[in-house]
Order: structure tokens, then sequence, then C-alpha cells
């Protein structure tokens, strides 16, 4: 590391500094060993740890990556690395001191398209590629191949643009309230759904607005803005840019605002002053999400079989669905809240800060908050088309849709649903077909009565 010009080689005697000193916080050798500043860890040289009563920013936050520190070296004899956020490698400190103009107005623009946090954050190795690995070695992505296929672009944000630096991760929430009654032969929706627009159309136009305000005050600039379908450790990104911590159920949470967000992310081949990380969880002793999931998706804190997942099953899984797992479902017919639902930091939707230009809106505006499940039995694939292909549904088809509906209707225990059941249990599709099947008997040996507990009202909100 750099002091006043002097380099430091390895030592063991004790460096004793009684002043303020403008030093650079990057090294060739920034990998390999660690300082403790504040709330921030830091990557240092080999052979120095950094000790302080406190920090002083210079023109904001890690401005130029350059502090004013009260200093006392010592030789790194013993270190032990941060609980969660295990390394930033900060840039190159020959990288003049300066912000580009347009940082601000991107922002700015950024919160007037309804991001509700947003942050910066250096591209580095993944601390959590190893952990990735062994998730898909375990079995818990189930299906979804696409992660193996992909899975070398995940160790670092070159893998989805060369020469990446710098990631600003956004946050852009979706629906907070209660789902509330459902009506009679009707499914539930897992929120982020219910507005009816496919999220990354929405989110993607938005991207496109933040790249043009780049590329238009700096053309040389190289932005790529990504959703969710590109090779990127989003959520340790949104961690690294300082926007939550990720909770026991996997989920990304924030203390303003919970977990109902989706995030996005601009890479640029800038060098961008980078956000504080957000290096420490408050979800303490609570297991509220790991105690309520219907289908024990959750093999230990932290950890998501995603094969046990009604997320996943109803929405991403092509095949039947496990019949051990059919009863846990209950009435989620696209989706599911439930480890959301329950949490803490979900519990005060006034307090979140909503925006316009958000999905959020009033609760006569989602047109999918629950799903007629007869009407997709009733209609063909060119109708299903016309109807949601602009939807989150469409990822799932009509047929996925007709066997989540078999299912919930099974567990209902709706009779009034036999008609259409046993005429779909001849459907040449055998997933569907079985469903029905399964269904029929459950409605028949279970009697007419449903088992779930009573949320249900008919058509004119009247209870059920």
């Amino acid at each position: 590391m750099t002091l006043s010009g002097t380099r430091h080689e390895p030592s063991k005697r004790t460096f004793g500094v009684q002043k303020h000193h403008l030093i650079s916080l990057a090294t060739p050798e920034a990998e390999s060993c660690w300082s403790r500043c504040g709330t921030l860890w830091l990557a240092r040289g080999p052979c120095v740890r950094i000790d302080h009563g406190g920090r002083s920013k210079v023109d904001g936050p890690h401005q130029g990556l350059r502090l004013r520190l009260n200093l006392s070296l010592r030789p790194l004899a013993s270190r032990t690395r941060p609980p969660s956020i295990r390394r930033t490698v900060l840039s190159d400190p020959s990288v003049p001191n300066e912000v580009p103009s347009w940082l601000q107005p991107l922002r700015d623009l950024a919160h007037q398209l309804g991001f509700v946090r947003i942050g910066v954050a250096p591209a580095v190795d993944s601390q959590g590629y190893s952990d990735l690995v062994r998730w898909i070695d375990q079995g818990y992505a189930a299906d979804m191949d696409y992660f193996e296929n992909r899975l070398p672009a995940y160790r670092h944000p070159d893998g989805v643009m060369p020469g990446t630096k710098s990631i600003m991760v956004l946050a852009f929430p979706y629906p907070t309230e209660l789902a509330g009654d459902l009506l009679v032969g009707h499914g539930q929706v897992a929120r982020y759904a219910w507005p009816g627009d496919d999220y990354h159309d929405t989110i993607h136009g938005k991207l496109k607005k933040l790249r043009r305000l780049v590329l238009d005050a700096a053309p040389e600039t190289r932005v790529r803005g990504c959703v969710d379908t590109a090779p990127l450790m989003e959520r340790e990104l949104a961690m690294l840019a300082g926007i939550g911590w990720r909770g026991k159920n996997t989920l990304l949470l924030n203390r303003e605002i919970g977990s109902y967000f989706f995030l996005a992310c601009l890479l640029l081949d800038v060098d961008l002053p980078c956000d504080a990380p957000h290096d420490s969880t408050h979800c303490g002793t609570c297991t509220a999400c790991l105690d309520a999931c219907p289908t024990d998706a959750f093999p230990r804190p932290g950890v998501l079989d995603a094969s046990r997942c009604i997320s996943y099953l109803t929405i991403e899984h092509r095949g039947p669905i496990d019949p051990e797992l059919r009863s846990g479902m209950g009435e989620w017919v696209f989706g599911c809240d439930v480890c959301q639902e329950v949490c803490p930091w979900n519990r005060k939707p006034a307090r979140r800060a909503m925006s316009p230009g958000s999905m959020t809106s009033p609760r006569s505006m989602h047109p999918l908050r629950q799903l007629d499940l007869r009407q997709f039995f009733e209609m063909d694939d060119q109708d299903f088309r016309d109807r949601f292909r602009k939807t989150p549904l469409w990822r799932t088809r009509r047929r996925g849709m007709m066997r989540n509906a078999a299912i919930v209707f099974g567990n209902q225990r709706d009779a009034s649903a036999l008609p259409l059941l046993r005429k779909a249990s001849a459907d040449p599709d055998p997933v569907v077909a079985e469903a029905c099947r399964w269904a029929i008997d459950q409605i028949t040996s279970g009697g007419s009565e449903s088992t779930l507990p009573s949320r249900r009202t008919d058509a004119t909100g009247q209870d059920g």
C-alpha cells in the first residue's frame, strides 16, 4: 500500500502514525488481505492492517476511493474475515478523483422512474460462486439447467459485459398490500404478478432510459441493463451496493421496504464511487419464513431447495408436481408469497417508500390479484396467448396453468369443478390429465367441503 509516497514492505515492527494522511485504498495485492474501516471491509496489501478510531469522507462516500484516516499501522499478524461481505476490491487509485457529471442526474432519473433504492457496487469476483456450485451439485436447482449451462459467467460481472468496472443496483417495488379474501373458484397469485404486466418489459424500458442518459453524456461509455435473466449474482451485488441483506428465505431484505421488490442492474465500464456494503443481517433468531413454508423448501437457513418451492413448481416446472407436495400448494395457482408474508420486515406496508413510477397501485388496478380457475379449462392456446401473452403467466403456458388449477380445485374440494376436471382428465397432455384425475380423487374421496382455512368469498364479496 502507498502511504505519503512511501512503500511499506512486510515488517515485524509497528508503524505509529498519529496524524491524518491521504492514503490510497487499493493496491495491486488488494485481494490478499483485509482491514476494517467502520462498517466497510476494505481490501489491503499483504503486510499491514489499519486500525483507527474513525474516518472522514472526502467529497462524498468513497469519492475517488480516498479517505483521511487517523492511522496506526501494524504488521498483519492475525486477522478475521468479515461474516458476510468478505471481500470488496476497490478501484485503481490511479483513476482521477473525479465523479462523472452524469452520475447524480442518473440517480435522479432512476428515482423518477420508480426505483426506490439505488446503490453502486464494484465489479469483483463473486464470493458466493462456490455456494452456487454447491447448490447446483446438491440438486437444489431442480430442472433449471440454465444455472449450470451458464455457470462460469457467474464468477464475475465480466461474464455478462467484458470490461465491467461498476454496477449500479436498483430496487423496483411491487404490490405490498394484503391479498384479501379469495373468491370461490379462484386461485392465489404471487404479488409480483398482480399488475398484469411482465416486469421484465417494464423494468427494461426504464433501464433503456437510464442507459440513454449515460450515452448522451458520455458516448464512449459501455452500459448494459439487466433484470434477472443475465448470469449475475444480483443479491450479492445488492449487498455490496448497500441495499440490504440476504434473509433466511434467501430473498434480499431492506429495513424500510422489506422484500417486495425486484432487482435490476446497470453494468458500466466506468469506475464509480461505491456505496458502503451491507455487511450485517437483521433477522436475529427469527425463523418465521422457514417455519411457515408449507412444503419445507428450506433445508437450512439461507438455502432454498427449488424442487420443493411452490413458486418454482407452479411457474418453472414443466412436469407433474410431486403428489407429496400438492396439498402444501394450498390455493396458490401461480407463485407463492408465504415466506414473505410472515416476515416481520414486511408487516408494515405503510412504511415503505413507494413512488409514482412503480408497479404499485390501488387493488382495483391489479387484474391478476387472483385468478378464476375455470378459465384455463375453457380457453384454447390462442385464447391464452391473446389474454396472457404480455403477463408473467405466459412463462407457465396454458397447460401449466391447467395443471396448477386442477391441483387447487383438488385442495379446495370444490365439487362444482368436477365436470371440468372429468373432461380435462382426457387431455392429450399427460401432465394435465394426471393432475385432473388426482383432483377428482381428492374431491370425491374427501367430500365436497374444503379442508383449507376459510378465507373465501363469492363473486358478490359475501362470505362463502
